[in-house]
């Protein structure tokens, strides 16, 4: 039996679109997928519980060819331990995202039951509904600090047109009241 042919950076670079998707394999359950519209991406196949499975590593160059390897011999590892490498990199962002409770979905809910004393029922359902409906969608999961005012400022248009129609204070100062969630 023929030892199997490892792909080298050069093969990576060279490797051109085609009419339709094709695999260049490394070995051990890693291949370049090359797509039509010229992207490249690392898939590492591996069979758990008798069923064949995939998991993406990340795009090429992005990730070298080095790194695509050691990214599978990780995932290999997990798969030896009975672990999905797909399930695990999934619940692993969710710990990163939500981590400590800081994100925006947390932050304005506590903004909200800290102001709602003070402010009138019609003050503090527009302002409930405003978050709920235009800025949680985009916003709820991520952390605290990662949100920066110039990303605010720069909602989608779409957005900051309805939540001025909603609201004429908004309208002078559009932001405003999500960047008081930070205070």
């Amino acid at each position: 039996m023929a030892a199997e042919k490892l792909l080298s950076e050069a093969a990576c670079k060279a490797a051109k679109a085609k009419a339709t998707i094709y695999y260049l394999n490394d070995g051990a359950g890693l291949r370049m997928r090359i797509r039509p519209d010229g992207s490249r991406t690392w898939i590492y196949r591996y069979r758990l519980d008798g069923k064949e499975m995939s998991t993406g590593l990340g795009a090429y160059p992005t990730i070298s060819l080095q790194i695509a390897r050691v990214n599978a011999q990780e995932a290999r590892l997990e798969v030896s331990r009975g672990n999905n490498p797909s399930t695990t990199k999934r619940i692993a962002r969710t710990k990163q995202i939500t981590k400590g409770g800081n994100t925006f979905g947390v932050i304005a809910a506590e903004w909200l039951e800290r102001n709602q004393a003070g402010w009138s029922s019609t003050h503090y359902e527009r302002n409930e509904g405003l978050l709920r409906r235009y800025l949680l969608p985009d916003l709820a999961k991520l952390p605290i600090e990662s949100i920066s005012e110039a990303y605010l400022f720069d909602l989608p248009p779409t957005c900051r047109t309805k939540v001025m129609e909603q609201s004429p204070l908004i309208s002078e100062n559009s932001g405003y009241e999500t960047i008081q969630i930070y205070r």
